[in-house]
């Protein structure tokens, strides 16, 4: 099959499955998961060049980052920093001190065991910001608490990725790398404090670049990827180099030209990260190891869970805050694939452990706007002693109705035709 029918097919089955899946009051995004098991090897096997996609994928969250940055006020930014440093940094020591725990319970190694709780310390941006967009939590509280603890998480990713390679190659930090690191964050703190006492700026050049048609869609794009790429040369993420030239942005006269010239390719890169999530899964590792990776997933959806509430609710933030932002929190992130492929690299992780961390943080992705969703509902019915049917159809109550009307659809109208063909004989 030629690629632009491969393409055509994907671009086609993407939009059905999101059209269903909307119909179900369920994100799209969950329906771009599913069409990545259908499409990949395991499937269809109409995408087989995962290293593209992936690439692709990545530019997707850049730019997402990047649309956060500009759509959050400084001040906001300033108010929610300390508690989202600290929740962020607590999580990290948690998950790696209980990870490490259990090593030793089962004399697992202790290397290993780190990057495993690095692993388990981050969520997925992309995930937990789409899902707060979909149900209009962006701008409330719990949202902006949600994108603060993200962003702390993406400042930890550089540090993150040179300890693996510490303990997988044995060498120790060189003086350039620590440099580099903290000139991106003195850079971050430097500039964080001019734009709160300056008024809005001009981007540079703007009378030329976005009054044309042609060129304005691509200096939009621009700012993104060379912020990015310049964090990337200091040591930080790229994500944070987005995420950084879009709070620049967002104090500037020409936030909105910038952000709805940037957003059509935003939109369809995400779609293209949510099919990487469904391509990296291996169906037959899952049907080899289904009952370890469900038990390790349900463990780790209950333990960020609960850990996020926790460390939410002792500095201060109210429940029903505590509660969104933990479950938008709750997955593991993207930065799981980032950290485990390094580990791999560097021989802390055999196969059957990567592997098993790319299917529990897949799956963990794919479910979690369920989860939230059905969280989320729960916490606005008041579901009383009731059995699990009973329950489901209480959070699904809307989801139930158009099922019924559907099916009643069908009746109908295969009784109007059986009665017509009657009738004719």
């Amino acid at each position: 099959m030629h690629d632009l029918e491969a393409i055509a097919i994907t671009l086609t089955l993407t939009t059905i499955i999101g059209i269903v899946m909307v119909r179900l009051r369920q994100p799209a995004m969950l329906g771009y998961m599913l069409c990545g098991v259908l499409l990949g090897s395991n499937g269809l096997g109409l995408i087989e060049d995962r290293e593209t996609v992936t690439f692709l994928a990545e530019l997707g969250v850049i730019l997402l980052l990047y649309f956060i940055g500009m759509e959050l006020s400084l001040s906001v930014f300033r108010n929610i920093l300390r508690l989202a440093i600290i929740t962020a940094g607590a999580q990290i020591l948690i998950s790696i001190t209980a990870v490490f725990g259990l090593a030793q319970l089962f004399s697992f190694d202790p290397k290993s065991a780190v990057v495993l709780g690095l692993c388990l310390a981050f969520s997925s941006t992309a995930v937990a910001i789409k899902m707060l967009e979909n149900y209009k939590l962006i701008h409330r509280k719990s949202g902006r608490i949600a994108m603060g603890v993200l962003v702390a998480q993406d400042l930890a990713v550089a540090p993150a990725l040179i300890a693996i390679n510490v303990l997988g190659t044995g060498e120790d930090i060189s003086a350039w790398e620590i440099t580099r690191y903290s000139l991106g964050l003195l850079v971050l703190v430097v500039t964080c404090a001019y734009f709160l006492r300056r008024p809005k700026i001009n981007l540079p050049l703007h009378k030329i670049w976005l009054i044309d048609t042609d060129l304005a869609p691509l200096g939009s794009i621009m700012l993104c990827l060379t912020a990015a790429a310049i964090a990337s040369t200091l040591g930080m993420s790229a994500g944070f180099g987005a995420f950084f030239i879009g709070l620049i942005v967002a104090n500037s006269r020409q936030r909105h030209e910038v952000h709805d010239n940037a957003r059509p390719l935003q939109s369809l890169l995400m779609m293209v990260f949510f099919l990487a999530v469904g391509l990296l899964m291996d169906l037959q590792f899952l049907q080899e190891n289904w009952l370890e990776v469900l038990a390790l997933w349900l463990l780790v959806l209950l333990f960020k869970t609960i850990l996020n509430i926790v460390l939410l609710r002792l500095q201060g933030a109210t429940m029903q805050s505590s509660i969104i932002a933990s479950l938008a929190l709750s997955q593991l992130g993207e930065f799981s694939f980032m950290l485990t492929a390094v580990a791999f690299s560097v021989g802390l992780f055999d196969d059957y452990l990567r592997q098993m961390v790319i299917s529990v943080t897949a799956i963990s992705l794919l479910t979690s706007p369920l989860y939230f969703d059905a969280i989320r509902r729960l916490n606005h019915r008041a579901a009383r002693r009731l059995n699990s049917p009973q329950v489901l159809r209480l959070i699904y109550f809307r989801e139930f109705q158009w099922l019924r009307w559907l099916s009643n659809a069908t009746v109908r109208s295969a009784r109007k035709f059986t009665k017509t063909d009657q009738d004719s004989q």
